[in-house]
């Protein structure tokens, strides 16, 4: 929305947090606290703000309803006040491409096989997910499973507790305070523009084409991170070493050089790519070889794309639910006990994968659903990471290979020939990839 447009990340971020804090009904000098802190007595007007909209806002192409309800409950000097859509649970999420692949091909996969009863339920919400994905990441995925209709699906209640109100508690007092801020004062159009830039790039484009989609010339725009320096372009370079934050997530934005080897390795243009996570210090400028087939090549040992994917979705409580507490069960019962001899000297690490995005999940969750759900997880959510460090760090091209072999997907692993797409085999003791043409590609696992 227009009068959106200018407004900063945090002045977004407010509004979000006030709909997930007034779950639980709230004083006025409640909602003041969390949202201004020491500040709070100053900022009546820009609460008034927050409380006058009556309408749906639009962000990441999503809608956001957004109401509040006043209820003055007889004998009380002060009033409460609620969100008036109860239901709602915006959440944003930064994923690699492995975590994408596990919220959509390969969990539909296991709810068509192990659950279906919730099957077009969870279809929903992997066509929200759809949604927010680049083309780049959607063509790497197989959708068959979302035209598929099940007839054995049902509507499923969260039990919730009556909604009275509650003292607020040290995280709520301290949340402001444990998030990133440098990039609080960029305006929320500079951020949905740079993601919207992120995920064209996830394939090769010119320098021409890049200016045309963004209908100005991005290389010499000039954007101010921190009310300080002017910095160049949406993306890291030398002089812009931030990274992106909104609501309390980190996630990184570098461009670099693409070439494509079988025509001399020309240059073709540029991609995004998270960067090199345990290379802070180093300019992102890196070469990266396509082949006709959009493949990547390592063998000169240069980088590979490492993509970011920012999903922002807006979740009824139930299908919250079906992506906590009700997964962790799923995952548990899929992988825990199911065991392959042959394999069974490596490491199945999809549970552990899977705890980590419900954590992530989690994060975003307001003080209310998380207790309602009481979502239990043994791990907490880590910083993004490439997708060249998580693979090295929670080994995707070796520790889910048993899950690749188990649903028998097609999936894009690292190979001795670079990225490639397809099914999983094991032939005498060793990996392979085979690809739409049937070649067999050897992977090569990473160590436990």
């Amino acid at each position: 929305m227009k009068e959106l447009e200018k407004k900063t990340i945090r002045y977004i971020e407010r509004m979000i947090e006030l709909i997930k804090f007034t779950q639980y009904p709230r004083t006025k000098e409640d909602m003041a606290r969390f949202l201004f802190k020491e500040n709070a007595r100053n900022k009546n007007k820009e609460l008034n703000v927050y409380l006058k909209w009556n309408h749906d806002f639009n962000i990441f192409n999503t809608n956001v309803p957004i109401h509040f309800e006043e209820l003055k409950e007889a004998g009380e000097r002060k009033s409460l006040w609620y969100s008036g859509t109860r239901s709602v649970h915006p959440i944003f999420l930064a994923l690699n491409a492995s975590e994408v692949f596990l919220l959509t091909q390969v969990l539909l996969a296991i709810v068509d096989e192990d659950d279906s009863n919730y099957f077009d339920l969870y279809k929903g919400i992997v066509e929200k997910i759809k949604k927010q994905l680049s083309s780049y990441m959607q063509d790497k995925i197989d959708w068959s499973l979302l035209h598929k209709s099940c007839n054995c699906s049902k509507t499923i209640l969260v039990n919730e507790s009556m909604r009275s109100r509650v003292e607020m508690n040290h995280e709520e007092l301290d949340y402001w305070d444990s998030i990133e801020d440098y990039s609080s004062s960029v305006t929320f159009q500079t951020l949905e523009r740079a993601i919207s830039l992120m995920k064209f790039m996830h394939l090769p484009k010119t320098r021409n084409e890049i200016n045309e989609f963004m209908g100005c010339d991005v290389f010499i725009k000039e954007i101010t991170l921190n009310g300080g320096l002017k910095q160049r372009g949406y993306w890291k370079s030398k002089n812009h070493n931030n990274d992106y934050c909104f609501l309390n997530v980190v996630f990184p934005f570098c461009k670099t050089k693409a070439y494509d080897k079988d025509n001399h390795y020309k240059d073709i243009g540029f991609v995004s790519t998270a960067g090199d996570v345990e290379e802070e210090n180093v300019d992102y400028q890196e070469e990266i070889n396509y082949t006709q087939d959009n493949f990547f090549d390592k063998r000169n040992h240069l980088r590979y794309q490492q993509t970011v994917h920012p999903i922002f979705l807006v979740l009824s409580l139930d299908e919250v639910y079906l992506l906590t507490t009700h997964l962790l069960k799923l995952v548990q019962k899929k992988f825990k006990n199911e065991t392959m001899h042959e394999l069974k000297r490596y490491k199945d690490t999809t549970i552990i994968q899977y705890e980590n995005i419900v954590s992530k999940i989690s994060n975003q969750l307001s003080r209310y659903a998380r207790d309602v759900l009481d979502i239990e997880i043994n791990t907490n959510e880590k910083d993004f990471a490439s997708e060249k460090h998580y693979n090295l760090e929670h080994g995707i091209t070796e520790q889910n290979l048993i899950m690749f072999l188990k649903t028998g997907e097609a999936y894009s692993v690292e190979t001795v020939d670079g990225l490639v797409c397809g099914k999983i085999t094991w032939i005498h003791d060793t990996f392979y990839v085979v690809d739409n043409n049937g070649k067999r590609h050897r992977i090569i696992p990473a160590k436990d």
